[in-house]
């Protein structure tokens, strides 16, 4: 048996800030254009990563085939910048391992969001978690039904979350870029549906969110004492 292995491809590139500076230690991984429904495309995480060196720079050579990829720094690993991508054809000669250069990807520094979680009386909730992801991407209902993501729309949609202090703020500031936010707060198991709020985030200077109410008022609360 007689089985024919064709080399991969190889896609270079660089990974900079806004400022043309060269991001070291963010990971790269490359998407593979499939087939469009409506105006959904199919996007398959092609089996190869990259963590870009002290130049900024990134070689993907693995799994590469010929075809349409999107090059991606995720938000989770773009260390407190925002979601990046650049578009790529690799179009491998017979005898492969031919190497694609990709536009170079600029990251933009996180924005960030800010506000105050309370109760239906105005108090402040401590220890709430408070989460943000475009609103392109927001599920109306309980919850941003992350589960009906997929890996490509979560890695660039750019989710983030925080905890709120004793005085119920928070501030969220990872992966925040321009544009409309849903933002919603959550409890334990107590996740209203009807707490969220869209803010317009332009800029460094970020957003303020107004009030988010937890509603507490259909929970029983159980008292006692733990003796030995």
């Amino acid at each position: 048996l007689n089985i024919h292995m064709a080399r991969s491809g190889i896609i270079s590139g660089t990974i900079t800030d806004t400022q043309g500076k060269p991001l070291q230690g963010v990971a790269v991984f490359a998407f593979r254009e499939g087939n469009s429904t409506g105006k959904d495309t199919e996007m398959t995480m092609a089996d190869t990563l990259a963590i870009t060196d002290t130049a900024g720079h990134y070689v993907l050579d693995n799994d590469i085939s010929p075809g349409k990829y999107a090059i991606v720094v995720p938000w989770i690993f773009s260390k407190g910048h925002v979601a990046g991508q650049a578009q790529v054809l690799v179009n491998i000669t017979a005898g492969g391992g031919a190497e694609t250069h990709a536009a170079t990807i600029m990251l933009q520094r996180s924005n960030q969001i800010t506000g105050k979680v309370v109760d239906e009386n105005g108090n402040p909730v401590s220890n709430a978690t408070v989460i943000a992801m475009p609103r392109d991407l927001w599920s109306s209902g309980a919850s941003a039904s992350l589960g009906n993501l997929s890996l490509y729309q979560f890695l660039t949609g750019g989710q983030t979350s925080a905890t709120t202090g004793a005085d119920g703020r928070f501030r969220l500031d990872g992966a925040i870029g321009n544009g409309q936010y849903a933002v919603y707060a959550s409890f334990g198991n107590i996740i209203p549906a009807d707490n969220s709020v869209i803010v317009n985030v332009q800029g460094a200077a970020g957003a303020s969110t107004p009030d988010i109410i937890l509603g507490f008022s259909g929970v029983v609360r159980i008292t006692g004492q733990v003796v030995s």
